[in-house]
């Protein structure tokens, strides 16, 4: 759950001319939402619409081409915003691995970018946002008469949405049982396909309050307060305790699911579903993660895989050593890192660094050593007095949006995915070269 900080006030200058009067500045467009994909990044702006950027090869900026923008003088107002058409604006977005969702002004769900799996639900398996022909014409899903999206969350393959009637739906890809509907047929959104599909079945008078989707599996938390994941669970990321895969049958949901072990009275508030594992922040404060730990994603000190086993969930699943004196407020895990929110505003990253994408000023994995968590983790430097609201975590890169409504990236930058504008293509993050107030925002 983001942290809503109080934007801090700092005190107002006056310019004083002599026989003239001082210009009026343009006010920097302020962001209140922002998601990450694979290799490029999505911010919803206070004044409802969406600017896109970094990596543009499915049409994820939603532009009407495949130009990349975030590396050379090409944002802020050389920046297009999406055209949803008819004066529209959105009121949420969602980003998957190349593709992007949005939740309009008048209730409607439109989608953009990768469709080579069916994800953006719109009936065929062609991209949209690469081509002229798709500004201010993208197609909104359809999810039945009067039925609006509350929550969205998207991944390489699949998508999911919570509806208004609290129905939780699935389509895409569904080779593993993800979409958790009993089967393995994928659903693109065929005409009124997605309107007249079932409900992902949770149990008896359950239903989902927030939804996590990772590569082929799916993540929950219900109403009763206890998490369930389906899909593919190979390397314990179901958090079941066994290898099997859930949800291609129909005798493998609702009822017979097993919900996840997070040890005595203790439940999860957020859960995050990523590559091939999954984290959760529990009513404590911290931090439980499962699944694949090569890189030490779990932030436990070493890279031992945990949740396929009997006897490796529940109070024998560590917890995260992120900052122990603090709770976590807000959590973001891809490939292979998550990042943190912590309850003094300041964000921590571990795992896997490839291109300085934690933020740790050194090159280094954090998480297969115990040396490299807690105190020997280090805060992201993001600049005095910088409050983060929110942090969004791509392949190898990371943004924070912090409480003045601006938006900082680090990690690599090949794709323009920091949204620097200034030439910039090996990233920022592995050294303090950039860091800090060096630390350039991104340019809405």
């Amino acid at each position: 759950m983001p942290l809503e900080l109080l934007r801090r006030t700092l005190p107002a200058c006056a310019l004083l001319f002599l026989g003239t009067t001082a210009p009026a500045l343009a006010a920097a467009a302020k962001a209140k939402m922002v998601a990450a994909g694979t290799n490029h990044n999505c911010a919803l702006l206070d004044d409802g619409r969406v600017k896109c950027w970094g990596f543009n090869g499915s049409g994820q900026l939603g532009i009407g081409n495949t130009t990349m923008h975030g590396i050379n003088a090409d944002m802020g107002d050389n920046l297009p915003a999406v055209d949803f058409g008819g004066g529209r604006t959105a009121k949420a977005i969602a980003a998957g691995g190349a593709s992007n969702f949005a939740i309009l002004s008048d209730g409607s769900l439109t989608a953009w970018g990768d469709n080579t799996l069916g994800q953006l639900g719109v009936g065929d398996l062609t991209n949209r946002g690469d081509k002229p022909a798709d500004i201010g014409h993208l197609p909104t899903v359809d999810l039945g008469d009067g039925r609006t999206a509350t929550a969205i969350s998207a991944s390489n393959g699949q998508t999911c949405a919570i509806l208004d009637d609290q129905a939780l739906k699935c389509w895409g890809y569904n080779g593993y049982g993800e979409l958790g509907l009993g089967d393995t047929d994928n659903r693109i959104g065929m005409p009124h396909e997605i309107a007249n599909m079932p409900a992902v079945n949770l149990g008896t008078g359950r239903h989902a309050i927030a939804i996590s989707s990772g590569t082929y599996f799916t993540c929950a938390l219900l109403d009763d307060h206890s998490a369930r994941c389906w899909g593919l669970g190979a390397n314990g990321q179901l958090g079941i305790g066994s290898l099997s895969n859930v949800g291609e049958a129909p005798e493998q949901m609702g009822d017979h699911m097993t919900a996840i072990d997070f040890g005595p009275q203790r439940y999860a508030v957020s859960i995050q579903a990523s590559y091939n594992y999954a984290c959760a922040i529990l009513d404590d404060g911290s931090i439980k993660c499962w699944g694949d730990n090569t890189f030490g994603q779990a932030g436990v000190g070493d890279d031992i895989t945990r949740g396929g086993q009997p006897n490796e969930m529940g109070a024998s699943l560590p917890v995260a050593q992120i900052a122990p004196t603090l709770r976590a407020e807000g959590l973001s895990c891809t490939s292979y890192h998550c990042c943190a929110v912590m309850a003094n505003a300041a964000t921590k990253c571990w795992g896997y660094n490839f291109g300085g994408e934690l933020g740790t000023q050194d090159p280094l994995i954090h998480g297969v050593d115990p040396a490299g968590m807690g105190d020997g983790l280090p805060f992201v430097d993001l600049g005095n007095l910088a409050e983060v609201k929110t942090v969004v975590t791509g392949q190898y890169h990371s943004c924070a949006l912090l409480g003045d409504g601006a938006i900082k990236c680090w990690g690599l930058s090949n794709n323009g995915q920091l949204g620097r504008g200034d030439g910039l293509t090996n990233g920022v993050g592995a050294s303090s070269d950039g860091m800090g107030s060096d630390l350039i925002n991104v340019n809405l």
